[in-house]
């Protein structure tokens, strides 16, 4: 099974490399916008069915195995990902604005990295000691 969950992930990226190759061309060449929109829609139809089916035939751990992500990991991931988001939102009026988003993140991202790396032991779940019970 772990062949198999490996060939999805493998395909899962080349469709992703392909989505990215018709996103450009819908982008830059008018043209070929309308015939290439139905291509785009069935590319990240694909690309979810691959992931999904690489990540359901991956069996090697359990869930007792799994570690919660580091604050560090987490942190940026939530940071990249809204950051990542907003971009491409805004990447269709203004290219000048996505990229300033684009820097935003990345410098964003640093400073939580940093942030999480200097305060990892003061960051986590809620701790509070019980009630001492007087009689």
């Amino acid at each position: 099974m772990r062949g198999l969950s490996r060939t999805a992930y493998a395909i899962a990226l080349m469709i992703m490399g392909a989505q990215a190759l018709v996103q450009y061309l819908v982008h830059t060449e008018a043209d070929f916008a309308d015939k290439l929109r139905p291509i785009q829609s069935t590319l990240q139809i694909a690309f979810l069915v691959f992931a999904i089916a690489g990540s359901s035939l991956d069996r090697r751990k359990s869930r007792d195995d799994l570690k919660e992500p580091s604050p560090r990991y987490s942190g940026v991931a939530v940071v990249v990902i809204t950051g990542a988001t907003a971009s491409m939102v805004v990447v269709r009026s203004s290219y000048l604005y996505a990229l300033l988003i684009a820097a935003g993140t990345i410098a964003m991202a640093v400073l939580v990295w940093h942030f999480a790396t200097a305060h990892a032991n003061e960051i986590g779940e809620a701790r509070f000691p019980s009630p001492s019970v007087a009689d």
